[in-house]
């Protein structure tokens, strides 16, 4: 069957996104959603392009004509391709890459190909969501907002969220459907110990695991109790009591079945999760490592949104644009430079460290892939400040006399002092989120949200209420407040010596932060926290 894009007014135009009800097949019959992959795709066939699903491709040979000439694992060869493009994230492309035969004119040019494409880091990825016939969660009022509970090799992790798995609700009110319990990210695999054995196929990243088995039910049975244990003694701002929780979860089933997906080294095509860049310095070369050969590589890997399906999209909008005279179909804000950096240690690391902003400064460790990366293992001090001229700077390399970008047009700031205050304990902490890395810090340091300067505490408790509201707020961002073990607090003082004559603010991970430092006379002059505020003297 074909789909017919009936949601959109001009079928050669892409202008708005699909709504659920108006994808309709051939036969008027409503099938669903059309994605976007699914429509380049649309229209590149009906260009006379080919394409084969789960077909792996095992090398390539340039050939002296320009052309390129395509060998498969199944026996299939694919000759005289004037242009490839391959959408395969960093493992698949090396595997490729090391068995393919390019003409490459030195041995610097070989080696700088591999220097690029090692620029980036995969991240190992689990998500659990667990099917319940009653979904309990929306007795307690539960709609929307995160959950974590930590685990070991033999507790199940909690880190879930209570908007992320589809549910329906009938019109007598009972409601069904998934709830999402895990999505356990970082580089090691370290969350995700207790679920590695649960895997059945590893290539595979499904499997479902049901309670027709006795292993299937001892495993839905755990992760109940541990779902019942958090929201009756652990639960955060919880607006029910734990005897209304035991009551509720006497009558109700445990689940019937779960979907676990695991996103590792041996997951067929992939490799991991998502990616983050390792060396800044190799993105452009990472981005069109061999172009020069018709040989394009379009993936959120080498992107300028890791972590993102926008980055794998966005990569190849720009490659279609550039090489094939294709205008892209629909707009997007493109990044202007890459915001996420992960720097990656041989030595395996237990404690969870962020960085954040000394005297109510706030930093972060990176961030990327769905919405969400506050929980990268042992990367701190990592947060990238952008500099005047557009570059990005690690929080704890920034100098005394560096011009940066203020976050407002037109406006640079300069560096006079650098601030950086000794931790070393568990802290509470707020955590701001975005497309671009998560800002973590003291609870009431300044940022500028909304077209106001608010504290972080503030902007979490915003956007949990426009949550609660089904609202949405004009960045796409989320906020969570937790206790954290924190080693260092850096922050940066700006244009302290023109009070006034600035904005006093960086830009750290794509959100604007305040500048005043510990300068008091800034701090008086621009009261951004609530303890300024109340003082009546400039100092």
């Amino acid at each position: 069957m074909g789909l017919k894009t009936g949601c959109y007014e001009d079928e050669n135009l892409l202008t708005e996104p699909c709504e659920k009800s108006n994808i309709v097949d051939d036969d008027g019959i409503k099938i669903g959603f059309a994605t976007l992959p699914e429509e380049m795709m649309r229209r590149l066939t009906n260009e006379g392009s080919c394409f084969f699903p789960r077909h792996e491709m095992t090398s390539l040979i340039h050939n002296a004509d320009g052309s390129n000439t395509l060998l498969f694992a199944n026996g299939a060869i694919a000759s005289d391709v004037p242009q490839v493009i391959l959408n395969v994230p960093q493992r698949p492309l090396l595997k490729i890459l090391r068995k393919s035969n390019i003409p490459f004119g030195s041995a610097s040019e070989e080696r700088s190909l591999y220097d690029a494409v090692h620029s980036v880091q995969t991240e190992i990825v689990t998500k659990l969501y667990l099917y319940y016939d009653d979904a309990w969660w929306y007795k307690l009022g539960l709609h929307n907002g995160d959950f974590e509970m930590s685990g070991d090799a033999q507790n199940m992790l909690l880190k879930g969220r209570y908007h992320d798995g589809h549910t329906e609700c009938d019109i007598d009110g009972g409601c069904h459907g998934f709830l999402l319990a895990d999505y356990a990210h970082d580089f090691g695999g370290n969350q995700a110990q207790f679920f590695r054995r649960y895997q059945r196929d590893r290539p595979e990243p499904i499997t479902i695991i049901s309670n027709t088995d006795i292993e299937g039910a001892s495993f839905l049975k755990h992760a109940h109790d541990r779902l019942k244990l958090y929201h009756k003694y652990h639960a955060v701002n919880a607006t029910y009591t734990g005897f209304e929780a035991q009551q509720l979860f006497d009558e109700v089933n445990e689940p019937t079945f779960a979907v676990l997906a695991t996103w590792n080294i041996g997951t067929f095509g992939a490799g991991g999760g998502w990616h983050h860049w390792t060396d800044l310095n190799e993105v452009n070369n990472a981005i069109k490592p061999l172009n020069d050969y018709k040989i394009h590589v379009v993936n959120e890997a080498y992107s300028k949104l890791q972590g993102w399906a926008e980055g794998t999209l966005l990569s190849a909008d720009e490659v279609l644009e550039d090489y094939f005279s294709v205008p892209r179909p629909w707009s997007f804000d493109t990044p202007d430079n890459v915001q996420l950096l992960a720097q990656t240690s041989s030595q395996e690391c237990t404690e969870e460290i962020d960085g954040g902003g000394g005297g109510g400064g706030v930093v972060s460790s990176g961030g990327g892939g769905d919405g969400g990366n506050d929980s990268i293992l042992c990367y701190a001090s990592d947060a990238l400040v952008e500099m005047a001229d557009g570059r990005l700077k690690k929080i704890v390399d920034v100098e005394k006399g560096d011009e940066v970008n203020t976050g407002f047009l037109g406006n640079v700031g300069v560096v006079t002092e650098v601030l950086a205050h000794k931790v070393f304990k568990d802290v509470e902490v707020a955590s701001v989120s975005s497309q671009y890395g998560t800002l973590v810090g003291t609870l009431d340091h300044p940022i500028y949200f909304n077209d106001q300067w608010m504290e972080l505490a503030e902007a979490v408790r915003y956007l949990f209420e426009k949550e609660e509201n089904n609202e949405s707020s004009f960045l796409k961002i989320n906020g969570t407040i937790k206790k954290k073990f924190v080693d260092m607090f850096y922050n940066l003082e700006v244009d302290g010596d023109i009070p006034g004559l600035s904005n006093h603010s960086y830009v750290v991970n794509g959100v604007i932060a305040s500048g005043v430092g510990d300068n008091n006379i800034l701090n008086s002059l621009f009261a951004r926290q609530s303890i300024w505020k109340t003082k009546k003297v400039i100092v």
